[in-house]
């Protein structure tokens, strides 16, 4: 009984396709599937990411302390993910077009609250990360 099912599917042509056509669609989507899960993290130093340093500098005793300046110094020359430093204004339209996956802010008062940082203390310590997604959503 087996063996004539199987004759008959090899003798006609319309049956053998909808077979090889059931097998290789779901095959195609678990390889397409696959290949882009397989790597998630080997291509985030092609993501571009934008830097704004709103941060004012603060003198405490005789030393300038402009951590946000160096925060974005470090991320710039970071390679592991494509950082570029832009204004606020290049930013959201960098956003709004594509061109940047997310923006980075330092706040103004980054060095100035970074340099008050104790460890009983309660305050929260705040970066502003807008991702590409939310204004997208936001149009």
């Amino acid at each position: 009984m087996f063996s004539t099912e199987w004759k008959y599917v090899f003798k006609t042509k319309g049956m053998l396709k909808i077979i090889l056509g059931i097998l290789l669609v779901p095959t195609f989507y678990a390889v397409i599937f696959l290949a882009s899960m397989w790597d998630p993290y080997g291509s985030i130093k092609h993501l571009p990411v934008g830097i704004v340093n709103s941060d004012i500098p603060i003198v405490k005793g005789h030393k300038t302390y402009s951590l946000g300046k160096k925060l974005t110094h470090q991320l710039v020359n970071n390679h592991d993910a494509d950082f570029k430093q832009v204004n606020k204004s290049v930013a959201k339209k960098s956003l709004k077009d594509g061109k940047l996956y997310m923006a980075i802010t330092i706040p103004k008062n980054f060095s100035k609250e970074a340099l008050h940082l104790d460890p009983r203390a309660k305050r929260p310590f705040t970066l502003i990360i807008i991702p590409m997604l939310v204004l997208v959503l936001l149009r």
